[in-house]
């Protein structure tokens, strides 16, 4: 029942994923040496949009296909699934993104025109969204362990040590799933994995041929705009991860009124508001020079 909770999860998402790349490929062509310098913005802007919504696509389906792990009949093994679907979604996520940046267009034609500026991951990459994610994986870390240390001793449940009358330990009652080392050990992986990925993407942005016969300008916003939109979704996956470990943790904690598990509960909702606002209110990208197409509002989630 566990490999057939896998395949249901993963299949599908593997074939969302291909076609989405196909299309990301097909997307991608060189720039036209002759078109003026609106015309070669348009072009890149409309690359990046393209990607964007083939990961969005894969994001979206692995959603939808969520409930059909869960409806999958008891095991170990669906319970893991359930737990890496986000993180799943996200390495799928990443990998079209990575795919739209490494066909993006290049400059064709003799005369080629663009800026020649190394820039870094630091120079493209909004601080505050990369800051929010390494802060979900910092807090990710903190819970796993912290649950696995606690955990009984299958790492599935929590369980609250007792002894008779006589002093002698008994055993306790017992309340699952609670992420233990048998889920944080997957999380704990898959949160990694997620991580690198981003700062694997966000250096492809970086590095990325620059837009030949662009406005002065819209080179470097449009790169700010494409490593907002890897952050904003890489970020959701984690948030979301994290808030299903503390929602889960805290509620078996709350029932053997440990006096965390209100906390955890609590912090699971801050998060998961915080997480959506983030990857949904739309983050504004920097104008170009007068007279030349603005680049408008990152109004697309992600």
């Amino acid at each position: 029942m566990a490999t057939a909770a896998l395949l249901l999860m993963l299949v599908p998402l593997l074939l969302a994923g291909a076609v989405a790349a196909l299309l990301v490929a097909m997307s991608s062509r060189g720039s036209d040496p002759g078109a003026t310098r609106s015309e070669t913005a348009v072009a890149a802007r409309r690359h990046a949009a393209q990607v964007l919504a083939a990961a969005w696509l894969v994001l979206v389906t692995a959603v939808l296909l969520a409930p059909l792990t869960i409806a999958v009949p008891t095991g170990l093994g669906a319970g893991v699934a359930i737990a890496l679907t986000p993180a799943a979604a996200g390495v799928l996520f990443l990998g079209v993104l990575a795919v739209g940046e490494l066909t993006w267009p290049r400059p064709r034609g003799a005369l080629r025109t663009a800026p020649l500026v190394r820039r870094t991951v630091a120079d493209v990459a909004p601080g505050a969204l990369r800051r929010i994610l390494w802060a979900w994986a910092l807090l990710l870390l903190v819970t796993l362990v912290a649950c696995g240390l606690v955990a009984a001793d299958d790492g599935r449940a929590f369980e609250t040590v007792m002894t008779d009358a006589q002093g002698v330990v008994v055993p306790g009652r017992r309340s699952g799933p609670f992420p233990g080392w048998f889920y944080g050990r997957p999380l704990l992986g898959a949160t990694a994995v997620v991580v690198a990925a981003t700062e694997g993407v966000l250096r492809l942005i970086a590095r990325r041929p620059a837009v030949a016969n662009a406005p002065d300008g819209f080179d470097g916003g449009l790169r700010r705009v494409s490593a907002a939109r890897t952050l904003r979704g890489a970020q959701l996956v984690l948030g979301l991860t994290l808030v299903g470990v503390l929602a889960v943790g805290g509620m078996v904690l709350r029932q053997h009124d440990v006096v965390v598990g209100w906390p955890m509960l609590v912090l699971a909702a801050a998060v998961g508001v915080v997480t959506l606002v983030v990857a949904l209110i739309p983050v504004a990208a920097p104008a170009v020079a007068v007279g030349e197409p603005a680049l408008g509002p990152d109004s697309a989630p992600a």
